[in-house]
């Protein structure tokens, strides 16, 4: 384990403290959780970035375009779960 100092404005870290108080963590824990999710987003979007600049946008367009011109059959609409809770739109 390594140990960093840091700096938080008094603001920040009152947030920080009540945060962690509130999930029954430390302030260490909740920082150290936080900063990881954070790199885990930073490692998501570095991913999609990538896979964007190998896109072929024309490609995919051409394939959306082979589909037919149908309505979704009975359960196959992925928002058919939602609109039956009351949830989604149309």
């Amino acid at each position: 384990m390594s140990a960093a100092d840091i700096v938080l404005s008094d603001d920040l870290a009152s947030r920080v403290r009540s945060v962690a108080r509130a999930r029954g963590v430390t302030v260490e824990a909740l920082i150290s959780e936080s900063v990881d999710t954070l790199l885990a987003v930073e490692r998501q979007l570095a991913y999609l970035e990538e896979r964007a600049a190998r896109s072929n946008v024309q490609a995919a367009i051409k394939l959306v375009r082979q589909a037919p011109d149908v309505p979704a059959e009975a359960g196959d609409d992925m928002l058919d779960p939602l609109r039956r809770q009351g949830v989604g739109g149309r």
